[in-house]
């Protein structure tokens, strides 16, 4: 149970976390010079942006370190 409990946590921190730093880094590319858009679609564009690439990036993260686990916890 600690440990299911420890997993979501772990699950929701790494998620929050690659999302903040998605945001980030897109908000630093400055592509309002390249798109042509209302100044709200563009903030909306930003943030969908940067939950799609956190959430990609955040799931190969928790794939990785799990599979890890599992492989060293069969010896």
């Amino acid at each position: 149970m600690l440990y299911s409990n420890l997993k979501i946590i772990l699950n929701i921190v790494c998620y929050l976390f690659f999302i903040f730093i998605s945001f980030w880094c897109i908000v630093d590319l400055h592509l309002e010079r390249f798109l042509r858009m209302h100044k709200q679609q563009f903030q909306t564009l930003v943030v969908v942006l940067s939950v799609a690439l956190g959430y990609l990036c955040a799931s190969l993260f928790i794939t990785l370190l799990y599979e890890i686990h599992d492989l060293f916890s069969q010896f």
